[in-house]
C-alpha cells in the first residue's frame, strides 16, 4: 500500500462518517421547524 493508498482511505472514511451524520442533522433541523411552527406533520 502506497502512501497515497492511505490518504485516500482516510479520506473515504472521513467522508463515509460525514455522510452518516447528515440524516441526523437535517432529521433533527426538521423537528426543530415543526417544533417551532407547531405544524402537524399530515397538515401538508
Amino acid at each position: 500500500m502506497s502512501c497515497l493508498d492511505i490518504e485516500l482511505v482516510n479520506y473515504n472514511y472521513e467522508l463515509i462518517a460525514m455522510v452518516q451524520s447528515w440524516p441526523t442533522r437535517i432529521l433533527h433541523g426538521t423537528n426543530q421547524m415543526v417544533l417551532g411552527s407547531h405544524v402537524p406533520l399530515s397538515g401538508k
